[in-house]
């Protein structure tokens, strides 16, 4: 079997909420499933080759981190599009979706270009927005996922392919939420996303494998989704 080789962008700068645990629970599972791979991380002084990776992860930091990382990563615009083309997995959480619009706007109006893979602006406010929803993937809506919100930044524009169908959330996140373009995976769903909602792992193992899992090894976490979705309202 082929190595799978994954992608951590900006791990130094782009970490915030825990969601490291995202690629802990890629690591946990392709263990188990005996599938060898490798992570490397790399950052704003390293050169970048998306050709060589299966799978490109970013997480949430800061915003003025984010922008960073804007700066750095829209060098790569034409290979990132390239690379989504092809079918690379893509996992982008939080505010790092702000990398993959057009521009990103500061609170104090200063523009900074981003890498243009869509078309939606980014909107930095420095005003926490703090929200629990569940939802249902477009690509299984038999079930039911938990995210946590908290951002200072929002995206201004549509969104043609979302990642969710929401059920329910405290607050008006709109009616669909992230973005799921061929294997490009968006949301500002943190948790982390994989660790909390396993049918997202599995779709994400399967996608990367190009192969049908017949079940992982998601017990406990089903359980604590459960346990978690039961604190909501019940879609109808």
């Amino acid at each position: 079997m082929k190595e799978i080789r994954i992608l951590w962008l900006y791990s130094d700068m782009m970490d915030l909420y825990g969601d490291r645990g995202n690629i802990m629970a890629l690591e946990y599972q392709l263990e188990l499933l005996k599938v060898p791979y490798t992570v490397t991380e790399k950052s704003l002084t390293d050169e970048l080759s998306f050709s060589e990776y299966d799978l490109i992860y970013i997480g949430p930091g800061k915003d003025k981190n984010a922008v960073m990382a804007a700066t750095h990563l829209r060098g790569y615009g034409e290979e990132i599009r390239k690379a989504v083309e092809e079918g690379k997995v893509f996992l982008i959480t939080g505010n790092a979706q702000i990398l993959f619009g057009s521009e990103i706007e500061d609170a104090d109006g200063t523009i900074t270009s981003a890498v243009g893979l869509f078309d939606y602006k980014a909107k930095l406010t420095g005003e926490v927005f703090l929200d629990d929803f569940t939802a249902k993937p477009v690509f299984n809506k038999q079930t039911e996922i938990y995210g946590l919100i908290n951002r200072t930044s929002y995206l201004i524009g549509d969104i043609e392919n979302p990642l969710f169908e929401v059920s329910y959330s405290q607050k008006d996140i709109g009616k669909t939420e992230g973005i799921l373009y061929k294997n490009f995976f968006g949301t500002w769903a943190l948790g982390p996303l994989l660790a909390k909602n396993p049918q997202i792992l599995l779709e994400i193992l399967q996608r990367l494998l190009d192969v049908k899992i017949i079940g992982i090894d998601d017990g406990l976490q089903n359980i604590a989704l459960q346990k978690t979705l039961g604190e909501f309202p019940q879609p109808q």
